[in-house]
């Protein structure tokens, strides 16, 4: 299961950290800096197997919407991963 988490945050680093915003991502490198950040919150929760199963499906998405600029969907999936992860 970590494996897959740690695949999936590798997807979504980038070079740098940035706090995550309410608001939508300006750009592909923004979206994937804070698709980042939660993906290591996620790790570091040390979640169970069913939230992780979530998590990574949901970090999946986000790659996706990222990479497709679709950034107002992208902010909502952050919304998602934060409420999965219990910050």
């Amino acid at each position: 299961m970590l494996k897959r988490l740690a695949l999936a945050a590798a997807l979504v680093m980038g070079l740098s950290s940035v706090a995550v915003a309410q608001n939508a991502p300006a750009n592909a490198d923004e979206c994937n800096n804070q698709g980042a950040e939660l993906a290591q919150k996620a790790e570091d929760k040390k979640l169970d197997d069913a939230k992780t199963a979530k998590v990574e499906e949901l970090l999946t998405k986000l790659d996706e919407q990222c990479q497709g600029s679709k950034f107002t969907e992208a902010a909502a999936t952050m919304k998602d991963l934060t409420a999965a992860i219990g910050n």
